[in-house]
């Protein structure tokens, strides 16, 4: 995003590289842009301070364990790969983006949590069912204390399968009766 872009007078842009930072609301925030060719631990080398009370924000691919539920629709190879038992062992909350629908949108482990916000939309057809808002609250100290994920009022798309049988007796007598 250009410099000069207006995000409103309540935005905080974090998009300084290798990493950002800032207090919002009292919550410690660090914030990652995308770095083409560079993993989420590369990105944070030189963050080397407790950070186990931040909530750290970036567009990235969870890689370990469950790489097929982690990974984006037609995508070749990680994006930001991260780890998320790195993740978790770091920060309180790790909030991601770029993966929109599926499994395994959430990873916890005691009061730390990793987990993809997903989309209020479905961005493509394989993003099937009720589309949903992650709501976590996060004490400084605590780390994370609750998640909900409320469904919203929004269409959304549903897999359909009807059985078929082309050769059954049925469907043969229709077909001769429109010929």
């Amino acid at each position: 995003y250009a410099a000069t872009s207006d995000f409103g007078t309540n935005a905080v842009v974090l998009s300084r590289r290798p990493y950002d930072r800032a207090v919002v609301c009292g919550q410690d925030v660090i914030g990652l842009p995308y770095q083409h060719g560079r993993t989420v631990a590369q990105c944070l080398a030189g963050l080397d301070e407790d950070t186990s009370s931040s909530v750290l924000v970036a567009h990235a691919t969870v890689t370990d364990g469950l790489a097929a539920a982690f990974s984006g629709e037609g995508e070749e190879g990680a994006y930001m790969p991260a780890s998320a038992a790195e993740l978790l062992r770091r920060f309180a909350w790790t909030a991601l983006g770029h993966v929109h629908g599926g499994r395994n949108l959430v990873r916890s482990a005691g009061s730390r949590l990793v987990s993809y916000a997903g989309s209020p939309v479905a961005t493509s057809r394989g993003e099937t069912g009720p589309r949903r808002v992650l709501l976590v609250a996060v004490e400084t100290g605590r780390g994370v204390v609750s998640v909900e994920a409320p469904e919203l009022d929004v269409p959304f798309w549903e897999r359909v399968e009807e059985p078929c049988a082309p050769r059954s007796e049925e469907h043969t007598s229709e077909l001769q009766s429109h010929h």
